[in-house]
């Protein structure tokens, strides 16, 4: 089984729908849109290597570059929803596709609320302070790219950011095999 790890590539844009698009050096496609509800803070999400280190390691936004890239938004009772679709650049039997918020400050509830993904619709799994936690969906299909949305809607002071530390798509090629 091939895994396929990707992390996201954000860089902000206040506008009705956020998007940006890169490929990271697996030469995978990511394209990433935002329904622009999320606020313009200095550092959110601008640290473009963040996304492709497989790392799920964290500092505060704006101190320096680390795993994990974020969206705050502050209207409380707004949802905030944020789709990654992969392009995987060939066919997969895709198995697996996993989320993490990463190591961040406040990963009980900087996770998304749920996450929507081919294999459906899930409540994430909040962290620990400092520790992120993995949701996990399985599946079996044929794909040649994921799309995967994760939404949070702010309900309290703590529930401000929806951090993304990791996204992982697992499976094999239907081409090769592997």
């Amino acid at each position: 089984m091939r895994r396929i790890s990707i992390t996201l590539f954000i860089l902000l844009f206040v506008l009705l729908f956020t998007s940006c698009r890169e490929t990271n050096p697996s030469g995978f496609s990511v394209t990433v849109i935002t329904n622009g509800v999320e606020d313009n803070f200095p550092g959110s999400g601008e640290w473009p290597s963040d996304v492709t280190d497989d790392s799920l390691d964290y500092v505060p936004v704006g101190t320096g570059e680390d795993g994990c890239v974020g969206w705050c938004n502050s209207d409380y009772n707004e949802l905030l929803w944020v789709k990654v679709t992969i392009d995987l650049g060939g066919e997969y039997e895709v198995t697996r596709i996993r989320y993490n918020m990463g190591n961040v400050q406040r990963a009980e509830t900087w996770n998304a609320d749920s996450m929507a993904s081919p294999f459906g619709t899930t409540t994430t799994q909040p962290g620990t302070p400092g520790v992120g936690a993995w949701t996990e969906q399985t599946g079996l299909d044929t794909l040649s790219s994921v799309a995967v949305t994760l939404y949070k809607t702010r309900t309290s002071w703590a529930t401000d950011w929806l951090f993304i530390g990791e996204i992982e798509v697992q499976g094999t090629s239907v081409r090769t095999g592997n």
